[in-house]
């Protein structure tokens, strides 16, 4: 039986090896990839916050105003998501 602080650390391992491999896959992959895994990763990681970081990276990184007229796109959509996996979660798994 493992210890809590090493399920803490391995869990705080994993998150972190994630979100590496993650912002690997925004400058080496298709938007649509990582935008799959992030939708994953929200519903994975409750709460995944470092996705609002990633998206502001994004939206640094590729975006522009002609997506929707709206500059900070994935930004929102990610904090949506996020508001939306909480208010799901909380009335799933009452």
């Amino acid at each position: 039986m493992m210890s809590d602080d090493k399920k803490n650390f391995s869990f705080i391992a994993g998150r972190i090896s994630v979100n590496f491999l993650l912002f690997m896959l925004v400058l080496l992959a298709p938007w649509w990839v990582y935008s799959a895994i992030i939708v994953f990763l929200i519903f994975y990681f409750n709460p995944y916050y470092e996705v609002i970081i990633l998206a502001f990276f994004i939206d640094s990184l590729y975006g522009s105003p002609a997506v929707l007229s709206f500059p900070l796109f994935f930004t929102t959509s990610s904090v949506i998501l996020l508001v939306a996996s909480r208010v799901l979660g909380k009335r799933l798994y009452r």
